[in-house]
């Protein structure tokens, strides 16, 4: 049992209810009015308010279905793996979920991972397809190329800004030339917004159940190789829901002791 459960278990209460629905039940909203709330909120840390994007929970669950679309189309299975190799960012919430949604279990791989324990992760996880961030790509090149990994999707900076900043945004890194070269690039390497297909597509989100594995979590591999642990749907949600139970008994007992 975790300590995060302990903490906020009931008196006289010995186990947590299981519960009966999957991870993608996070994006399902109780009211309309919460399909308009913001999901993700990403800003790059400058000043004008035109670098802050929103993505509410309907653009969220549409960017899902169709990155989960993109993945059926490159052939990638339900019970396959995706890795993905990116920092915070838009991005890896749609390819998590998007994973998901094509009933793919999701291998995240630690952005400070070195080319050895990435060959290792991705070996034994037996992954088939990589979503990695551009400035790692030179660092897995040789990797995905001994392992022959067929489907590599390469996203970056501009695919996380809005609208406006990602035009100049583009401007400024076809300059220095900081863009990924897709065109030189090989044939099995999409860009992610490649991978984000037309809405109309008739992709559904394939049926899970809770106790599904949803994703292969690694160890950092500190003091020998990374070893992988398998979390299920219920797992990761419980451990989701007794966090956010326990964040909001924490923010009220604080307000209670400094009201305003």
């Amino acid at each position: 049992m975790s300590l995060c459960w302990e903490l906020i278990e009931p008196e006289g209460s010995s186990e947590p209810e299981r519960p009966d629905e999957t991870l993608l039940s996070l994006l399902e909203p109780y009211t309309e009015k919460d399909d308009k709330k913001t999901a993700l909120f990403f800003w790059d840390g400058n000043r004008p308010l035109w670098n802050q994007r929103k993505i509410s929970y309907r653009s969220l669950r549409e960017l899902v279905l169709r990155f989960g679309a993109g993945l059926s189309n490159l052939g990638v299975l339900p019970k396959q793996r995706v890795a993905l190799l990116l920092p915070n960012s838009p991005q890896f919430v749609i390819a998590y979920f998007g994973s998901l949604a094509n009933g793919s279990i999701v291998v995240p791989l630690n952005p400070l991972y070195t080319a050895h324990e990435i060959r290792t992760v991705l070996k034994d996880s037996g992954a088939t397809a990589l979503i990695v961030w551009d400035a790692l790509y030179p660092l897995i090149k040789t990797v995905v190329e001994e392992l022959k990994l067929t489907n590599i999707v390469v996203t970056g900076a501009e695919d996380a800004l809005p609208r406006l900043k990602r035009f100049f945004y583009k401007i400024r890194a076809k300059k220095e030339k900081k863009l990924f070269d897709f065109e030189h690039a090989p044939k099995n390497v999409k860009s992610f917004s490649e991978m984000i297909v037309p809405a109309s597509s008739n992709f559904h989100f394939q049926k899970v159940f809770p106790d599904d594995i949803a994703v292969l979590l690694y160890t950092s591999g500190t003091t020998s190789d990374p070893k992988g642990v398998a979390h299920t749907h219920a797992s990761l949600l419980l451990n989701a829901n007794a966090c956010a139970n326990l964040y909001w008994e924490l923010a009220q007992e604080t307000q209670s002791r400094n009201p305003i």
